[in-house]
């Protein structure tokens, strides 16, 4: 029987039908979820990733720490801006500190000085401790093998070089000692915390302690010498001004004594002269003008022939007064002996006698008055002159003298500011000597370390949690840098949303060797179910009439589609389906080794017309299958085979067959794939879940559909039902239990 009497071609058969959905414009979006359960997701993906690194860290931390010499910290607590005493009224030279924020940080800074540590080195012999002098450690192995690679010439016993090595060894050894304190202003206080670390607790708190105390002590020692340079300038300077008021004192004093210029009473002896010309004066012509007005009073009434009795001198003259009383007398006496005697008696006569003397004195001592009048306003007249001449010369010789005291009063001016820079700077130095010998520091000691019982570095609990937060971090970050570097399919949904193709199914991992036995033993296990729910939406996506020829391919080798073939094949012949499956992967065939079986004759001798059916089909006396294996394949010759042949050989199967099932080999591997779509109903991708790149099936899939072929969906192959938890919202499958069954197998049923 030849080929073409047993399979007579059937023109059109195979060509790929376009159909449509089962239920048309109707599609179940895929379940949304949220950002924050997507990421935990990929968290827990990655938990590896992250359990690994949290305990790397920690492993690293606990040797590091293991590894590290223990320091102890000892503190010691300085108040900045004691209040001093003022003794005996005595202000101190030096100013006491303004105590803000800068004025205490620029005080820890001065704690922390070089000049500070390098007394404490002294007090303290820090240089001949090993662990602040490097030259007193044992020398180690790096520095050994340095030592042989420098040359001879290099050592010197020049004394310079030597005295250069010494002070670079003690200023190493001051830089080690600051390294190792530190100070630090206590918040909103005025509080300095000096810190210092060492190997050993008693080193720490004598180190603390010594940087406190020293600063306190300098600070008295910086205000001793400051006080004894102050009295130092201040006596230079005093002797110094002290000479140089005598000077001024003298230059006065001789220039007054070259010019006259004496003073009496705070004023120039020619001063207090035209002071008192000037008041004589007044009181000279004050005289003259009384004495004129009395003269010319007494001139005018004799002119005028009045009484001279009537002059007011003349009335005042005592002398007057006397003779008018005597002449009152005289005429009483008279007018007594007038009734007696006779005018002519010599009694009467005697009396007229006395009367005529006493009128020739009255007009005697007038005339004197008068006289005496003019003569005392004629020595007014020329007292004032004289006064008048005098005080003239006296101004004379006070504008001269005015213009020689301009020149004293400048000299006395700077004999006066020096006299007074002299009292305070003598004022001064008398303070200053006063308070040398009390000075008090402007900072005090509060608190001196104690001897610590606990070691500060390294801080164990502080670095097992650093290290504990950067394992889960960088643990996360590497997991998901991970979860983003896997451009595998996972889930239904990443089939659908890069190739826009249905999952058919999601088949769970099983051993090749026990599969094909595995569905026929077992066929209500999650493998034979997913199997079975593979042909079933494979039927379903083809309404109206179901595929008959199928193919199984994949994007590249150990996908596992040979192995869905051959289950499949099996399930639905144990179940009574006519089925046949046909070996396509001439390139490296698979189908007989799961059987069992040998590949010849086969697939190649059925197309060469080297064997007949009978010979070729392969009857699996289990499960009542039908298969054609590849056959024998010549080697190294790039065999294809006739697809038109093929295509014949496929459309008399149909006829005779319910479904033929052909495995193909994959798409990037050969492009015989590629011609098996153009002659089959529908194609089924197999891709394995992790392990096929995205887009590397993508590639795949887009080659099958320029070739023309029609592709009805994805099946995930070898998913591993515990992981795919890790990725999706559901289980892969679910069991349906019944008591009253004795397995899986009773679940089963053949249909004839």
């Amino acid at each position: 029987m030849t080929l073409s009497n047993q399979l007579p071609s059937a023109p059109g058969f195979g060509n790929s039908r376009q159909v449509e959905p089962v239920v048309p414009g109707f599609s179940i979006p895929p379940a949304s979820e949220s950002d924050a359960m997507a990421m935990l997701r990929k968290l827990w993906r990655g938990k590896i990733f992250i359990i690994g690194t949290v305990g790397t860290l920690l492993i690293v931390s606990f040797v590091a720490t293991s590894l590290m010499t223990p320091l102890f910290m000892a503190t010691s607590e300085v108040l900045i801006g004691v209040p001093g005493s003022n003794v005996a009224g005595a202000q101190s030279s030096v100013d006491k500190l303004v105590v803000d924020r800068d004025t205490v940080e620029s005080q820890g800074h001065v704690i922390a000085s070089r000049a500070t540590a390098e007394r404490v080195v002294e007090r303290l012999a820090l240089d001949h401790d090993p662990e602040f002098n490097p030259a007193l450690r044992p020398e180690s192995l790096l520095a050994g093998i340095k030592g042989l690679f420098k040359f001879s010439s290099e050592t010197s016993s020049d004394e310079t070089a030597s005295d250069e090595k010494k002070e670079q060894a003690r200023q190493r050894v001051i830089s080690t000692v600051l390294n190792a304190v530190s100070v630090d202003a206590a918040d909103r206080s005025h509080v300095l915390e000096v810190s210092a670390t060492s190997q050993s607790p008693a080193k720490a708190m004598r180190i603390a302690n010594a940087f406190a105390d020293l600063y306190i002590e300098q600070q008295l020692i910086f205000k001793a010498q400051t006080t004894q340079k102050a009295n130092e300038w201040l006596s230079a300077q005093i002797q110094t001004l002290r000479a140089q008021v005598d000077n001024d004192e003298r230059a006065v004093e001789d220039y007054r004594r070259a010019n006259n210029l004496y003073e009496a009473n705070n004023a120039t002896v020619t001063t207090q002269q035209m002071s008192e010309l000037s008041t004589q004066l007044v009181t000279a012509e004050a005289a003259k003008a009384e004495a004129d007005a009395q003269l010319g009073q007494a001139t005018a009434m004799l002119k005028a022939g009045k009484d001279p009795k009537s002059i007011p001198q003349v009335l005042a003259s005592p002398i007057i007064q006397a003779l008018e009383e005597k002449r009152t007398d005289v005429e009483q006496q008279a007018a007594q002996l007038s009734s007696i005697y006779g005018p002519k008696h010599p009694q009467i006569q005697n009396i007229k006698a006395q009367i005529a003397d006493i009128n020739a004195k009255e007009r005697a001592q007038v005339a004197q008055i008068v006289a005496s009048l003019k003569n005392e306003q004629t020595a007014a007249q020329a007292r004032y002159n004289a006064l008048k001449a005098s005080l003239d010369r006296t101004q004379g010789a006070v504008g001269q003298t005015n213009e020689q005291s301009i020149k004293l009063r400048e000299l006395e001016r700077e004999a006066q500011a020096s006299s007074t820079l002299f009292q305070n700077f003598l004022e001064g130095y008398k303070q200053t000597a006063a308070q040398q010998d009390f000075q008090q520091p402007d900072a005090w000691v509060i608190s001196h370390a104690s001897m610590p019982n606990k070691a500060a570095f390294p801080p164990t609990a502080a670095i097992f949690v650093g290290a504990g937060l950067a394992g889960l971090i960088g643990g996360a970050l590497l997991a998901l840098f991970a979860d983003s570097l896997d451009r595998s399919f996972r889930t239904s949904e990443d089939v659908e949303r890069r190739t826009g193709l249905p999952t058919l199914a999601m088949i769970p991992t099983f051993r090749a060797s026990a599969a094909a036995e595995h569905v026929i033993r077992d066929p209500a296990s999650p493998f034979s179910e997913a199997v079975r729910k593979l042909h079933t939406k494979l039927v379903l996506t083809h309404p109206g009439e179901s595929p008959s020829v199928i193919m199984m391919t994949s994007s590249i080798p150990d996908e596992g589609k040979s192995l869905i073939s051959i289950s499949m094949a099996r399930l639905l012949a144990y179940s009574g389906r006519r089925v046949i499956v046909v070996d396509g992967d001439l390139r490296r065939p698979s189908l007989h080794s799961l059987l069992g079986q040998p590949s010849q004759p086969g697939l190649v001798e059925l197309l060469n017309g080297e064997a007949t059916p009978d010979e070729a089909v392969y009857r699996d006396p289990t499960s009542g299958l039908h298969a054609i294996f590849a056959g024998r394949v010549p080697h190294g010759t790039g065999y294809v085979p006739d697809f038109e042949r093929l295509r014949a050989l496929l459309s008399s199967l149909s006829r005779h067959y319910e479904l033929v099932i052909l495995d193909t080999p994959p798409v990037l591997v050969g492009s015989e794939a590629m011609q098996y779509a153009r002659i089959v109903d529908a194609t089924v991708f197999v891709a394995r879940w992790r392990h096929t790149s995205q887009d590397v099936a993508a590639d795949a899939i887009k080659q099958v559909r320029m070739s023309g072929g029609h592709i009805s969906g994805v099946a995930l192959a070898q998913v591993d039902p515990k992981l795919y938890k890790r990725y999706a919202s559901v289980d892969l499958h679910y069991t349906y239990t019944n008591a009253k069954r004795g397995g899986g197998k009773a679940l089963a049923t053949k249909v004839a």
